[in-house]
């Protein structure tokens, strides 16, 4: 019993400096063309899971972002509600520091590809919001076209399924 009294704070007290290591970030690479590009840094914590396939969705994202001439990523930080029609509606932040309006729609529908890819929210997934918090531009897909998103079109060509958001009051 005394063994699992001085074992119990040992265990607490390694747990909680993994934690403030964890606070040190890696960046992941990517290989495009020959070398090895990393995303953006975002604010906020990274995605490790979500019950509806959020999280390794995003992760799945993660190579075809690095490959967009102007590379983006998504934080930690987002929202998942539910809409009237029972789909969800999803907001997700992105970071694309100097990036544009044609660079934002571009990161945003990569990521809109691997969502209509993904087994169990393909069909769930009614509406997605786009916030580049690094330029202020606010972009939405709705209803979500999961069809057109899956497809092998040109993610340039796909620009057009977006449509600029207005800030919240």
């Amino acid at each position: 019993m005394r063994r699992s009294l001085i074992a119990a704070p040992a265990v607490v007290l390694a747990g909680l400096a993994l934690a403030g290591c964890g606070a040190v970030s890696t960046v992941t690479k990517y290989p495009v063309s020959g070398s090895m590009v990393a995303l953006p840094e975002c604010a906020g914590e990274n995605f490790i899971v979500y019950n509806e396939g959020i999280g390794p969705a995003i992760k799945r994202a993660g190579q075809g972002l690095a490959e967009l001439d102007q590379p983006v990523n998504f934080s930690g930080a987002f929202s998942a509600d539910q809409a009237q029609d029972g789909r969800t509606a999803l907001t997700i932040e992105m970071c694309g520091p100097g990036v544009g309006p044609d660079g934002t729609r571009d990161g945003a529908t990569t990521l809109a590809r691997s969502f209509a890819r993904t087994d169990g929210l393909r069909d769930k997934l009614g509406s997605l919001l786009v916030i580049n918090s690094d330029n202020g531009i606010r972009i939405a897909t709705a209803p979500f076209d999961t069809a057109r998103f899956a497809s092998e079109t040109p993610v340039a060509e796909l620009r057009s399924q977006w449509r600029d958001a207005p800030k919240e009051k």
